[in-house]
């Protein structure tokens, strides 16, 4: 899980021509393990990805 500190994250000071963006390198091994609520201080994030 994030830190709660990434729920106060001053969104105003995004760019509005970019979608705030969080992606997940896997890396060389390309296995992930996600937990339920794993994101659960990230509701401002617009775009999700995960590279291999």
């Amino acid at each position: 899980m994030f830190s709660s500190t990434f729920s106060g994250i001053d969104t105003a000071t995004f760019d509005s021509n970019d979608p705030a963006s969080l992606t997940l390198d896997c890396g060389w091994n390309e296995d992930i393990f996600l937990n339920s609520g794993a994101f659960a201080y990230m509701s401002h994030v617009q775009h999700f990805s995960v590279s291999g």
